[in-house]
């Protein structure tokens, strides 16, 4: 098995930050609008959809940059 990139130490950071953007409400709206499509609008569910989403959305970052670095 390969390993994982992305630490646990910072995946704790990125979903930190998701959860104070649905605090605060400062989401990132396309994130926000696809985890409304996928819970048919279910607010509630929304909100964790939208923690998964943006999680998977900062791991695929983290690993382009470490590809780039490589390169």
């Amino acid at each position: 098995r390969t390993p994982n990139p992305v630490s646990a130490e910072w995946n704790r950071e990125r979903l930190a930050q998701a959860m104070e953007e649905l605090e605060t409400g400062a989401l990132d709206k396309g994130a926000w609008a696809e985890a409304l499509i996928r819970t048919d609008g279910d607010e509630a569910k929304a909100k964790l959809e939208y923690l998964k989403i943006r999680g998977a959305q900062g791991a695929r970052t983290e690993c382009a940059k470490g590809r780039e670095e490589v390169s």
